[in-house]
Order: structure tokens, then sequence, then C-alpha cells
């Protein structure tokens, strides 16, 4: 697996309500060592930490 944000154990991806459902956007936050916005796809900092990966984190 790539580390990639979307990937790290301190990213968390931002929803938007749809036609009644959430829908995931490539869009979130990073919370470590502080709050920082993130694309899901940007290359992960020297603090990434994999995933389990049962975890879906689409």
């Amino acid at each position: 697996m790539d580390e990639y944000c979307k990937y790290c154990v301190h990213f968390f991806m931002h929803y938007v309500a749809h036609k009644g459902d959430f829908m995931a956007i490539d869009f979130g936050h990073c919370v470590f060592p502080r709050v920082k916005p993130r694309d899901a796809m940007t290359k992960a900092c020297v603090h990434f930490r994999a995933v389990d990966k049962l975890t879906d984190r689409t």
C-alpha cells in the first residue's frame, strides 16, 4: 500500500450529505501532530502510520 494520507490512522475523511446518504469527498484533515487540512491522496508525512488492513477507509 502506498503512503498517502487516506491510508493513515491520523487522517479523518470529510463527508457530505447527498440524496439522504453520506458520500466521502477526497478531502479531510490530519490530527497529528496538529490539525491540518489534507487532500486524501496527499503523499504522507513522516508521521504516517498505516491503518489496519481490515479497516474500511473509503
